[in-house]
């Protein structure tokens, strides 16, 4: 079996930064995590603790206005896209939340 190497984004410097997660809500810091390693698992994309990862968050905060539930809902729709990068979405384009749905 051939070992894929997983593609490290800060290459040149590999220096952890402190990401400050501007999103409040524990399900939000749930599903950050659980994309986190979807990203390593689908597209061999390590991004925690790099300048990338608050990029990342940033750009996600910007799209979804800071909406907590909104960022959640843009988050799982990636994942079931297969996307990489947070790209902005047209509300028709957002999936309902099915991990922190409260009726199921």
């Amino acid at each position: 079996m051939v070992q894929i190497p997983l593609i490290e984004i800060n290459k040149k410097t590999k220096k952890k930064v402190d990401v400050v997660n501007p999103f409040k809500s524990k399900n939000f810091s749930i599903l950050w995590k659980f994309y986190k390693e979807y990203l390593i698992e689908s597209h061999y994309l390590r991004i925690e603790g790099t300048k990338e990862e608050q990029d990342y968050l940033n750009h996600l905060f910007d799209l979804s206005k800071g909406d907590d539930d909104k960022a959640i809902r843009m988050l799982e729709t990636y994942i079931v896209l297969g996307e990489k990068t947070i790209i902005e979405l047209k509300n028709e384009q957002i999936y309902e939340s099915v991990f922190f749905n409260e009726d199921r």
